[in-house]
C-alpha cells in the first residue's frame, strides 16, 4: 500500500479493524479501506509533519499530532478537521494516545519534554461550538494538567 509522498511515521488500527490511519512527513493523514487496500480519505491541514494518530473509541474520530505544535481532531466519516488544539506545548509533538478505559481523556508528549492530559468532553463540546459559530471556546478547559 502506498499513497504517501514522503516517510510514514505512525499506523493506528480502527478500532472496528476495518480502517488504518497512516502519518506522514508528507504533511498528511490517509484513512486507508483494508477491505479494498486503498486510500478512503487524505486528511490535510497540518503545517508540518505528522508525528502520529490514535483513534478515538468507536472509531468516528481520529486524532492526530504535528511538528507544527497542534493536535487536530477529525471526524472520519467527513473528513473534516473539527477542532485544532495549539496552546498545550511549545515545541514538536511527537505522540498522542487515548486512554482506553475512558472516553473522556487522551495524553500528547512534545519535544518540550511535558506531557498533558487533555479532556475529550471538553473537545467535543468545542467541535460542536464551532459548528455552531459559539464564539465562548475557553483554551484552558481543554486541558487538565
Amino acid at each position: 500500500m502506498k499513497s504517501h509522498t514522503g516517510i510514514v511515521n505512525f499506523l493506528a488500527f480502527n478500532p472496528n479493524g476495518k480502517q488504518l490511519a497512516s502519518c506522514s512527513t508528507d504533511l498528511s493523514v490517509k484513512l486507508w479501506n483494508l477491505e479494498t487496500y486503498s486510500v478512503a480519505k487524505t486528511l490535510t491541514g497540518h503545517e508540518h509533519e505528522v508525528s502520529a494518530v490514535a483513534y478515538l473509541q468507536g472509531g468516528d474520530y481520529l486524532l492526530s499530532c504535528s511538528r507544527d505544535q497542534t493536535i487536530k481532531f477529525w471526524d472520519t466519516l467527513s473528513g473534516f478537521c473539527l477542532h485544532t488544539l495549539s496552546h498545550g506545548h511549545s515545541e514538536w509533538i511527537r505522540r498522542i494516545t487515548v486512554n482506553p478505559a475512558s472516553t473522556n481523556y487522551f495524553a500528547s508528549a512534545s519535544k518540550d519534554e511535558t506531557i498533558v492530559i487533555w479532556n475529550l468532553e471538553a473537545l467535543r463540546r468545542k467541535a460542536t461550538e464551532t459548528a455552531r459559530n459559539d464564539s465562548s471556546n475557553h483554551p484552558q478547559d481543554d486541558f487538565i494538567l
